[in-house]
């Protein structure tokens, strides 16, 4: 298993965007405005001795790949409330 430290991942980013059209676009709310919003990859589990959290695994537009909250995404695709 991988701890916090050492999280074990692997994705592979040298696909064009046109082949993520089936990635749901998301907003990353508490960021930059400029730079909140990506795609949804996947849920990671990160376990760390008796603790379990779960990440969504983003992929902003920027490029870079970042762990956040699940508290802190939001859907584009989902309807207004």
């Amino acid at each position: 298993m991988c701890g916090f430290k050492d999280l074990c991942l692997y994705l592979d980013l040298n696909r064009p965007i046109s082949e993520m059209s089936h990635l749901r676009r998301v907003r990353v709310k508490y960021r930059d405005p400029d730079n909140n919003t990506g795609y949804f990859h996947r849920y990671v589990y990160m376990q760390n001795n008796y603790e379990t959290i779960t990440k969504a695994l983003i992929e902003l537009d920027s490029g870079d790949l970042e762990l956040i909250d699940l508290r802190s995404v939001k859907f584009l695709d989902r309807p207004e409330r």
